[in-house]
């Protein structure tokens, strides 16, 4: 059986015992609906999926017949429901307070309303028909653009405990679903904007356009209204989905940082747990991104640009992190990366002669190495570093490409004292960006 919306129905239950109805199907986003009230009897439900008040409705000045008492010849347009049992009836007298009303049996403002899921009969006085047309009492937010997952299906699960929904989708690569819920009872007012919650989120469409996803609890509930939204889709590449965005955080789906605090979005929600609609989240007086989460004496904005975590202490005295990215490490086993000029000599993955339990690259003859990588260094705060064993002298460089240009710094590594070192133990460790510290030689 389908039912279209202002339609109304009763159900006779044949069981000697309590039976359930579950009602399915779409919220109604049209601008507007339209019921025709006959003369007599009528049978008909609020067309839209949320109360409304019964003198919010545009029902008197689409044409409903009042009178200036119940008793009036022709009569006033009467609203009945059951369950409770109740009556309505439109005052209509110039001048009155209440002209235009609803009112009870008693002559009573009738302070009720039309409620989704409910029936109710509409007693037409007047002799002729008229059309109700009631505009669509909350706002449209949706996408319904081709790419916008659309719930096309639902069903109860086998076990009658659940709701099954059937989603088109694009099947784009890269897909992902997302699905946010309330629950509302009949006496609540549908706010299509608020009150959201992620149902579960990183369902993978895997090229299909057409899948399917239970909701184990869904029949728990009063009534459950779901959006499917496209988890992949982030606009500002904040870390939060536009969905997410539009109907759960609120935050601006078109700008990283909607407060302006120096911190995306998607990390003062899943990681810092600040306010992204706040600058300064606790009112301490000082934006989240300046303040500093981990007490270790250094601004959140200042860590996350120098690669470091705000939420974990990590200063020596000096100042500098220890966080580090290991860009190559002889532990793999392998020589990725390393390359010959000449191509004649050869390097070596060895297990380390003094510490059997670590290996290191050697690199046998008198020849030019030299070892290449993508930039992975997250800003100028950033320490490159490295330490070597030297049997003769052994010339080093570094060359790195820099936002002021490129920059290349030379090591001797003999005994000579060149670089005001001694290296009699063999073992050098050099840095670019560091400072003296650690009983090691550091320079800027």
């Amino acid at each position: 059986m389908t039912l279209t919306p202002g339609m109304a129905f009763w159900v006779q239950n044949q069981h000697s015992a309590s039976q359930s109805v579950v009602l399915f199907g779409k919220v109604v986003m049209d601008a507007s609906k339209s019921i025709t009230l006959s003369p007599s009897m009528n049978l008909f439900g609020y067309p839209f999926s949320s109360k409304i008040s019964l003198d919010s409705t545009t029902l008197h000045n689409d044409g409903a017949q009042g009178a200036s008492s119940q008793t009036d010849s022709p009569g006033p347009d009467v609203i009945s429901k059951v369950s409770p049992c109740a009556s309505y009836w439109l005052k209509a007298l110039f001048g009155d307070p209440n002209d235009g009303k609803w009112l009870n049996t008693d002559n009573v403002l009738a302070n009720d309303h039309l409620k989704p899921g409910r029936g109710y009969w509409y007693h037409r006085a007047g002799s002729s028909s008229f059309t109700w047309q009631e505009p669509r009492p909350y706002v449209n937010p949706f996408d319904s653009g081709s790419t916008a997952p659309q719930i096309s299906g639902m069903a109860i699960s086998s076990n009658g405990a659940g709701m099954v929904l059937t989603i088109s989708c694009s099947g784009a690569t890269g897909e992902k679903l997302e699905i946010f819920s309330k629950s509302i009872s009949e006496d609540d007012s549908f706010d299509p904007i608020n009150g959201w919650t992620v149902l579960t989120n990183n369902i993978q469409t895997n090229a299909s356009t057409s899948i399917t996803w239970t909701d184990a609890t869904a029949l728990s509930n009063a009534s459950r209204i779901y959006i499917v939204s496209r988890q992949d889709v982030d606009t500002d590449a904040d870390g939060l989905s536009n969905g997410y965005e539009t109907f759960v955080s609120h935050t601006n789906p078109a700008a990283a940082d909607s407060d302006g605090d120096g911190l995306s979005d998607g990390d003062e929600v899943l990681k810092f747990g600040t306010s992204p609609l706040t600058q300064d989240t606790n009112s301490t007086g000082v934006p989240d991104g300046q303040r500093d989460f981990d007490g270790d004496g250094i601004t959140n904005l200042y860590e996350i640009a120098s690669g470091s975590d705000p939420l974990a202490p990590s200063l020596q005295g000096s100042g500098y992190s220890y966080d580090q990215i290991v860009i190559e490490d002889a532990q793999d086993g392998d020589l990725a990366n390393w390359v010959s000029y000449n191509g004649t000599n050869y390097a070596e993955n060895i297990v380390d002669p003094d510490k059997p339990g670590n290996r290191v690259i050697k690199l046998v003859g008198p020849t030019s190495y030299y070892m290449s990588f993508p930039q992975v260094l997250p800003s100028s705060y950033s320490i490159i570093s490295w330490t070597a064993k030297n049997t003769t002298s052994n010339v080093f460089y570094a060359y790195c490409s820099t936002s002021i240009g490129n920059r290349m710094i030379r090591y001797y590594a003999n005994d000579d004292g060149y670089d005001g070192i001694y290296e009699g133990n063999y073992y050098i460790s050099y840095s670019i960006g560091g400072i003296a510290r650690d009983g090691k030689y550091h320079t800027r």
